[in-house]
């Protein structure tokens, strides 16, 4: 069975304060917002609701079960780097895996992070035919970062 890797996304910058991996996104955006986890994920919630606003939920990679600790830990780590991350546990210790490889943390910067975020909207509100492509994946961070790195490399050899 297939496991979401998301963010929740401050409305007001637009940068992710939570990371998560659930079965269903739904449900699980219902239990932050009756049941936050932390006392610092219900004060950032309660300052949300105050203003009139709430989380916004971000796909950030599907994964299957066996990987889902590891893409959480990679996420929770990129995130860490670009900003203040309410989460309360630590990133697990051992490396990432797909498959029979390891996989690496991306460093970007916080610019470069909120771009692609950017980009992910774009696709989600439009659509894949928005960059051009044709595609049926859904609009993960991780896919669109797998298609930015396809359209630079085709640029390049051009």
């Amino acid at each position: 069975m297939d496991i979401t890797i998301y963010g929740l996304r401050d409305p007001r910058d637009g940068k992710i304060k939570y990371v998560g991996q659930t079965w269903n996104l739904k449900q699980r955006m219902s239990g932050h917002l009756s049941g936050p986890a932390s006392r610092r994920e219900a004060q950032w919630i309660e300052e949300l609701r105050v203003e009139g606003l709430s989380p916004l939920p971000l796909v950030l990679e599907v994964v299957t079960e066996e990987n889902a600790t590891a893409a959480e830990d990679r996420w929770i780590n990129l995130s860490r780097e670009n900003g203040q991350i309410l989460n309360v546990h630590r990133a697990h210790a051992a490396p990432p895996r797909r498959g029979n490889h390891v996989v690496h943390a991306i460093r970007m910067s916080g610019e470069a992070f909120r771009k692609l975020v950017k980009l992910q909207d774009l696709v989600v509100r439009c659509g894949w035919q928005a960059l051009g492509i044709e595609s049926q994946r859904q609009p993960t961070l991780a896919a669109i970062l797998e298609v930015a790195i396809e359209l630079f490399a085709k640029r390049e050899t051009n």
